[in-house]
């Protein structure tokens, strides 16, 4: 479904909700279509289960120069749209979907 949506250019946000391995490797792979990718996390940093902050801050630092938007530290409290999710909404701020 993703990938159809994709190649029919209906994307042109995606919000990933989880800054873990199989979060952040949807994000990556998804960089090649040219979407505007965020990826919220409540935690402190991305892969809170594998990395400490300091490493943490370096993969960061690749992601977000791969045109991916991180936005850790931030819970997820509520989405948007009435047949689809538009935005999903953060304690931090609402983001397009």
């Amino acid at each position: 479904v993703i990938r159809q949506g994709l190649e029919q250019g209906k994307f042109n946000e995606v919000v990933i909700i989880g800054a873990g391995l199989i979060g952040l490797e949807v994000a990556a792979a998804l960089t090649i279509w040219g979407v505007k990718i965020s990826v919220i996390e409540q935690q402190e940093h991305i892969f809170p289960a594998f990395l400490d902050a300091e490493i943490a801050q370096n993969a960061e630092k690749y992601l977000r120069g791969q045109g991916i938007s991180l936005l850790v530290d931030e819970k997820v409290i509520g989405f948007e749209g009435e047949t689809a999710v538009t935005a999903v909404k953060t304690n931090k701020r609402t983001v397009s979907a």
